[in-house]
């Protein structure tokens, strides 16, 4: 996997629809879910991850797929390196109800110096909290919502290997440090929501009529598939 994101991140990136390079990291969209590039297309369709998926969201319901990405953080002095700020990532998405999440796993080891996630221990229990532009606000929430710190505690800096995973809630505050060496964090992002959630009708790049969907109806769409539980 780490090979092919290479290739995919440092020379198709220039000439995909679905890449980009933003300040905070270098993307590329759907590898899995769109192109069915292996092995990224059978593991965010696993039906051990959709299980897996359900479990978190402790609801019986089908687990339908939002979008799976090659999120790499540069080395430090290339774009694509800098801090990404603190956040939600619910208020990005016209959905009627929590349950939405990710899975963030690494492709090589990796120092906290490089930009590895930190997390608000709790912070989910504050509901949404507003939608901010992690490239121009670098402490994020934070700045709006100060008693965050005081309540949440923060999770310490982590060293991850090769294959190591987290997941969290669309509504736990989390961030990264910019990379500060000159190797690039090398990281892969499967996100699922649950499959009774209804688009709001609310104007979005992805959910919306041309997608097939309707509004204040379930997600149904072959763009969202469902990969556990349908």
């Amino acid at each position: 996997m780490l090979e092919l994101a290479k290739i995919e991140i440092l020379e198709k990136a220039p000439d995909q629809v679905r890449a980009h390079e933003r300040k905070v990291w270098r993307d590329v969209y759907n590898l899995g879910r769109d192109d069915g590039i292996e092995p990224f297309a059978t593991l965010c369709r696993s039906k051990v991850i959709g299980r897996n998926a359900q479990r978190f969201m402790r609801r019986e319901v089908p687990v339908g797929m939002h979008a799976d990405m090659l999120a790499v953080k540069m080395p430090s002095g290339v774009g694509g390196s800098s801090v990404t700020g603190y956040h939600q990532d619910f208020p990005n998405f016209p959905l009627d109800r929590a349950g939405l999440l990710t899975f963030w796993i690494a492709l090589e080891d990796m120092t906290p110096d490089q930009g590895v996630m930190r997390f608000f221990s709790g912070s989910h229990k504050e509901g949404p909290l507003g939608r901010r532009n992690l490239e121009q606000d670098e402490r994020g929430l934070l700045d709006h919502y100060p008693f965050v710190e005081r309540i949440h505690p923060l999770s310490p800096p982590m060293s991850l290997k090769a294959g190591d995973c987290t997941v969290h809630s669309s509504l736990v505050i989390h961030g990264a440090p910019g990379n500060t060496t000159d190797r690039a964090r090398w990281s892969y992002l499967m996100s699922y929501f649950p499959g009774d959630a209804c688009w709001t009708g609310a104007p979005h790049h992805i959910f919306n009529a041309e997608a097939g969907l309707e509004p204040l109806q379930p997600v149904r769409s072959p763009k969202f598939p469902v990969i556990y539980g349908g």
